[in-house]
């Protein structure tokens, strides 16, 4: 679903659209251990790993929070 909503479109622009509590695409796979929501995430912009949210919570600490080693991984990293 994710590709699909970005196909055709500025894919990096979306992606850095925010919900009502401050949440990117990226928090919210990082919140939910989706490592390949996060790989397609941060190919098309790496910058959201910086982002915080309402609670001043970048996808790292999200991550970290709930132990969710691989997500740790690829957002420490930026990239594979």
């Amino acid at each position: 679903m994710l590709i699909h909503w970005c196909f055709g479109a500025d894919c990096s622009k979306k992606l850095g659209v925010k919900d009502v509590n401050g949440n990117s695409a990226l928090h919210v796979a990082a919140d939910y251990n989706q490592g390949e929501a996060m790989k397609l995430i941060l190919r098309a912009n790496t910058n959201l790993a910086l982002e915080k949210n309402n609670q001043s919570k970048t996808p790292l600490e999200l991550s970290s929070e709930n132990k969710f080693h691989l997500c740790i991984e690829l957002v420490s990293n930026g990239l594979i």
